[in-house]
């Protein structure tokens, strides 16, 4: 399981299975399957280990081996290898670019290629492999090094591995090899060059196209030196800001020196910001021209979410601290600035996760509340939930928790848990 989480808590995708159906990761007892997003199983839990489906396919671990499956859950590789990963090139059939597939797959310490049938593409002898793109690739065998090239879905080794190091100037289309013999040189097909100054003058080559070949470029010192900016000022210990105008302190509105503390971003744009500022030992917020959006009722207002709302209008929401707990404050539509508070004053923690949602704290609890729709998406009732990301790419989107008993698995949004103990 510790290596599932290694794996999926980052952007991953789940795809669709018959009408519309994507498959999750799902847990029973020790072992993981895969269910739908209503919470189906579709594919049994057999596996140590499963991983989120990509195009169509996902690699499983069963008895310390791992093979690929489809999502209707067929076989595409067995069970049989150490190590398993799925790689991707691209080729041209009928004036068209397709994405096709091998897997390089791992016995005993050593890596080759096999495609869709399982028959070798690339024998199981090197010790590793790096990709420069999807046609170049520098293997390793017995600690020397050599070149494989892909054409369509065939490989060549085309240098062979008998080098201590090898350089691929990808740039200027040549390798260069060094052993204890000297120096080698050769292009991308394996044709050797007759000596070095050969190497060099296709290298030269290269930069007199490139050279040729320069455009405009963007002027940003310009651009950033005549963009306004905003600036925090002092008088009689009291902070206020104004705009810098294209060096014209002052020029543009400004809010008078009337705050004790001023939780300032130098990112504001005129026009759309608003101020986290105090008075008297509490927090509010006033806008552009100093117009009191939230009254100085509160412990703390976030200044990061201060920033956000210029930023996303849309949200118009406010995490804020009162008496010790925190709640949110939002105006019910873009253009009103009537906030009003929609999640009471009954959490001990706020995190956000990702852009729409905040993992909640309540009394040692946690749940999930979406901030789109407004509304508690997973009840605070367990142990934990974690900011680690997950994402499905489609509507369906999930987080991992962990119940009173600290068994960790994943929940949706829809509230489903891809969970069983039995």
């Amino acid at each position: 399981m510790k290596q599932l989480l290694a794996v999926i808590g980052v952007l991953a995708s789940l795809f669709s299975l018959g009408q519309n159906k994507q498959l999750v990761p799902y847990k029973k007892g020790k072992f993981w399957g895969y269910a739908d997003t209503s919470g189906q199983v579709i594919v049994s839990a057999v596996y140590d280990t499963v991983y989120f489906f990509d195009n169509g396919q996902a690699k499983v671990r069963k008895n310390k081996l791992e093979g690929i499956i489809n999502d209707h859950n067929k076989v595409i590789i067995p069970s049989i290898y150490s190590s398993c990963a799925i790689l991707e090139y691209s080729v041209i059939e009928n004036d068209m670019v397709r994405v096709k597939r091998h897997y390089m797959v791992g016995k005993a310490g050593k890596k080759g290629i096999v495609d869709a049938s399982n028959q070798l593409k690339v024998p199981i002898v090197y010790s590793d492999f790096n990709w420069n793109d999807d046609q170049i690739c520098i293997v390793k065998k017995n600690n020397l090094y050599g070149v494989i090239r892909r054409t369509d879905s065939n490989y060549k080794l085309i240098i062979a591995p008998i080098y201590t190091s090898i350089t691929y100037f990808s740039f200027d289309g040549y390798f260069a090899c060094k052993n204890k013999t000297g120096e080698s040189f050769f292009d991308e097909f394996g044709k050797a060059f007759s000596n070095q100054l050969e190497a060099q003058n296709s290298e030269e080559r290269s930069k007199a196209t490139s050279d040729s070949d320069s455009g405009s470029e963007f002027d940003s010192e310009s651009y950033f030196k005549n963009r306004p900016t905003s600036k925090v000022f002092k008088v009689n210990q009291k902070y206020g800001v104004c705009f810098i105008d294209n060096g014209n302190f002052g020029k543009v509105d400004s809010i008078p020196a009337l705050y004790d503390s001023i939780a300032y971003s130098d990112q504001l744009d005129y026009n759309n910001w608003f101020l986290v500022v105090q008075k008297v030992k509490k927090w509010g917020v006033v806008d552009h021209k100093g117009n009191l959006l939230l009254p100085f009722e509160y412990d703390f207002v976030d200044a990061s979410q201060a920033t956000k709302f210029g930023l996303e209008g849309f949200r118009k929401q406010f995490w804020v601290k009162k008496e010790g707990k925190w709640g949110l404050v939002a105006a019910p539509t873009v253009n009103s600035l009537d906030f009003k508070p929609i999640l009471p004053f009954v959490y001990d923690s706020f995190q956000e996760y990702g852009r729409d949602f905040l993992v909640v704290e309540k009394n040692g609890k946690f749940g999930v509340y979406n901030m789109v729709k407004r509304t508690l998406v997973v009840p605070e009732k367990y142990s934990s939930v974690s900011t680690d990301f997950v994402y499905s790419g489609l509507p369906l989107i999930l987080f991992w928790a962990k119940n009173e008993k600290g068994i960790q698995f994943l929940v949706g949004e829809n509230g489903v848990e891809f969970f069983s103990e039995n």
